[in-house]
This record gives C-alpha cells, structure tokens and sequence, in this order.
C-alpha cells in the first residue's frame, strides 16, 4: 500500500514532535518513530495517537551515538517499504522533490539511492503550534558534485574540502535494503565517535551503491532549533584529534574499515581522511553564484511583498521553493 517510509528518530523536544506531526504527515506514506527520549513527553503524545500509518516504537534512552546506531539498525528491521528516508523531527519534507527522487529510483535500479537540495529556514520565535511561521535563509547543501559516483571515488570526492556541492547524503531517499545493510554495517564496525559517524554513515552509502543529483528541493532544515545530538559538538574534529586520544583511536578504525571495506591501501585512505581534516569544505551559498544568488532573492523578494509579511507559512515557503525550481529547469 505504502512505497515510501519515514523513519524519525526521537531525542526529547517534544514541541518539535508535534510540530512534525502537523506539518509533515500525509496518508499516502508510512512513518517510524523511534523514541529514545529521556522524558515521557514524546511517549504521551504518541500514547493517544491512533493511526494506520504512524508506527510508534518506544527504546531504551539514548545515552551516547552507539544507542543512536543501535536504534536505526534495529529499526531498519521494520521496514516494509521500497524506499526509505530519515528525517529529524525539527525538520520539514518537500514532497515534491521527495517523489520526484523516488520515482527517479524506480526507473533506474542502478541507482541506490537520490536527493535534491537541502533548504533552510528559520522559525518565528514567537510561534506557537497554532501559528506556526517561518522565513527561507539563502543557504542549501547538496550532493550535486557526487552525482553518479560510488565506491573510493565518491568517497574521495565527498572528503575533498576543496570541492564544493558534496554535502553528506544522510537525507536521501534510499532503496530499503541499501539502507538497511548501511545501518547494519554501521553498528557492527563499532566506531562510535558522532562527528566520525557523521562521515562513516555517507562514506558507507557509497560502498554499497551508485548516487544520484535531482534538480529539485526535497528536505527543509530548521535553523534554529533547540540543541540536538548532531548539533552539539562545539569543536572541530581536527581539535578534538589533537587533545582527545580516543577520537584518534576512532579515525583510525575508520580509515582500516573502508582500507579493508573496498580493498585498498591504507596509506590511500589515510591521505583522503588527511586531505579532508587540512581544510574546511565551503560553505555552499544557494546556486553558488552572485548572480543566482541575487536572482533568487529577488524572486523571492516580489513574493514576500505580494503576501505582506516576512515570516509565512510552511506551506506558502514550498511553494515558493517548488515554483522557483519550475522556473528555473
């Protein structure tokens, strides 16, 4: 019945939960969550929620990123999708570019899994569950630069800071057994270092299968949202290298992994992780060009003016989104 599920892992912050549900959620598509919340407020709301699509799994509390891998490998097991894609539940979904990956997937099974341009916005802080508002940030990740790679040549491109447009995949939509095999491989190579998972979970994507670009939106990040796992590391991982012994002790397991993983020496992997920590990637400006960048805001700019305010609707913002990749096709 159901081509596509969602899979939202849960980490406390209840509001963001049920600001999910209400701007996400639709009856053509099945949904996970995975709670392994320290408090009881994502299980009260779930608790008096009845519904055929949204499937409520209640884990042990998530104590560090080894709980983390260990949920998403076990939920894996549940999934009775073709397809699947993660989403934190401060996050939105453009289901225009989501299906518009899906259906790309479906007609080329070469492919293991697809994405559009990550987008950004920022919340009004004076909404409330019932007016929610939001304004888009000139700002996007993407993979585009990884289009069509796999193996040690998406991966040595992906850890490449000097090229940009190689943002991490981990919000792609992926065919299910792809991603039940990342996960799976994840938790039984055993590093648990977050920044290094971060990397670890794209880097496995490609040694499993073939990437792919779409021109399009598919996944909408929060700005500012309260503090979560992935956002909570204040230094850098090559600080981190220099005063913590343990996170060496990680990198190195990473980089025998993949040595071993795709049969190579590791003094290869070795200078691709090195050229990675030598410089940090650029930050991807929208469409990356003065020009483009002065294109969009203006188009954006005549939309803004026709409504009368700054901060609108989830809805009003994709379709913006989705008009401008109309347009610019």
């Amino acid at each position: 019945m159901y081509n596509i599920t969602f899979i939202v892992p849960l980490l406390d912050r209840d509001f963001y939960t049920r600001v999910w549900l209400k701007e996400n959620i639709r009856d053509d598509c099945y949904y996970i969550f995975a709670d392994g919340s320290h408090d009881d407020k994502n299980f009260q709301i779930f608790n008096g929620l009845i519904s055929k699509n949204i499937k409520y799994i209640r884990y042990n509390k998530d104590q560090n990123i080894g709980d983390y891998i260990k949920k998403m490998a076990d939920i894996s097991i549940h999934l009775k999708t073709k397809y699947v894609m993660t989403s934190d539940n401060d996050d939105f979904l453009n289901y225009k570019g989501i299906f518009k990956c899906l259906n790309f997937l479906e007609n080329n099974i070469d492919y293991a899994f697809a994405s559009g341009k990550t987008l950004f916005v920022r919340q009004n802080e004076k909404s409330d569950l019932n007016n929610l508002k939001y304004k888009l940030i000139i700002q996007s990740l993407s993979g585009q630069n990884l289009n069509n790679f796999t193996g040690v040549n998406a991966i040595e491109k992906y850890l490449d800071n000097n090229i940009e447009k190689t943002g991490y995949v981990w919000y792609s939509i992926y065919r299910s057994e792809i991603f039940k095999k990342v996960w799976n491989s994840m938790y039984t190579c055993n590093i648990r270092d977050g920044q290094i998972n971060e990397l670890l979970q794209t880097c496995m994507s490609f040694c499993y299968g073939k990437y792919k670009y779409i021109n399009c939106n598919h996944y909408i990040r929060l700005s500012n949202p309260s503090q979560s796992y992935a956002r909570s590391f204040l230094e850098t991982l090559q600080v981190r290298l220099v005063f913590n012994a343990s996170v060496k002790d990680e990198l190195i397991k990473f980089i025998n992994y993949f040595a071993k993983k795709l049969n190579l020496d590791k003094e290869k992997i070795h200078n691709i992780v090195k050229k990675h920590l030598n410089k940090k990637k650029p930050t991807e400006i929208y469409l990356n060009s003065l020009f483009k960048t002065f294109y969009l805001k203006a188009f954006i700019f005549v939309f803004l003016r026709i409504i009368h305010t700054k901060f609108i609707s989830l809805k009003k913002i994709i379709n913006i989104i989705n008009l401008f990749f109309f347009i610019k096709k």
